[in-house]
């Protein structure tokens, strides 16, 4: 199975995930977009050297983790080539932030180390954020959140073809691949006098299935905006689990969680 091919699957298992019938992926799809980006605001807000307060906003995404017996592992590896620019982000505050704070052993820790650190944990505890709010809402559901916050309908339908076209066009390229390999059964990858007429070919073919794709859309009646939106309602459980898990967010932002339960054992 060729990269292309294991990125379709992972892209359809996504979905797949995100359709299940469990109790997260049911609860009312516009209070997890809210608390996402509640978060994601909280968390940007955090001082670059308060990591006791960023270790604690952690918890946050470790009970939905559990809670939605969402696995870790899958979520590491399908982030794994965003990670490394998050590391990239703040390397740079090591170089020139050498203010000591203190040693450990022979080795001095700069003020520097610690906002890389924070920088690091900020934008893991983001992605997080993200994956659990896609991977437990599906496309649909988070488009009609955004229409309920009067997000402008343009933009929320060209947010959803472009995420389902995605597929389309992997899928497109995965057939040329396997057209030119058919041509060519003992040479590894394509040729670098090839890519401009391949990438030109898979242009062409792309606005050639937009053209298909587009044409099937107005037979079915579609105007420029989708106006079939799915309605959801939010019962009592949905305002529960809206409250509680804002106040546990504020709770961990303004409040040192590891400091009062160090006291607490403490006395």
């Amino acid at each position: 199975m060729n990269k292309i091919d294991n990125a379709i699957i992972k892209l359809y298992n996504i979905s797949e995930e995100a359709s299940k019938d469990t109790w997260i992926n049911n609860i009312y799809p516009l209070f997890k977009l809210i608390l996402t980006c509640f978060y994601i605001v909280m968390v940007s807000s955090v001082s670059k050297y308060q990591m006791d307060i960023l270790i604690s906003m952690g918890l946050y995404l470790v009970f939905l983790f559990v809670a939605g017996d969402i696995s870790i592992k899958d979520c590491f590896v399908r982030l794994r080539i965003v990670l490394p620019l998050v590391c990239v982000m703040g390397i740079f505050n090591i170089v020139f932030d050498r203010n000591v704070l203190f040693y450990l052993g022979n080795l001095p820790v700069t003020t520097g180390m610690i906002s890389f650190l924070s920088l690091l944990v900020k934008g893991i505890f983001t992605l997080l954020a993200v994956y659990l709010l896609v991977i437990t809402t599906t496309i649909e559901k988070i488009c009609t959140s955004l229409t309920h916050l009067y997000c402008p309908k343009i933009i929320v339908t060209l947010f959803l073809l472009i995420y389902r076209y995605i597929g389309l066009l992997m899928e497109e390229t995965d057939r040329m691949l396997q057209a030119y390999r058919l041509r060519a059964p003992a040479q590894k990858g394509i040729k670098i006098n090839v890519w401009g007429s391949f990438v030109g070919m898979l242009l062409l073919r792309t606005f050639d299935r937009a053209e298909r794709v587009n044409e099937s859309m107005s037979l079915r009646g579609f105007t420029g905006e989708f106006r079939n939106w799915e309605k959801f309602h939010a019962s009592w459980k949905d305002w529960l689990y809206f409250l509680v898990f804002l106040g546990m967010i504020i709770l961990f932002r303004y409040f040192h969680v590891f400091h009062l339960v160090g006291s607490q054992f403490l006395i």
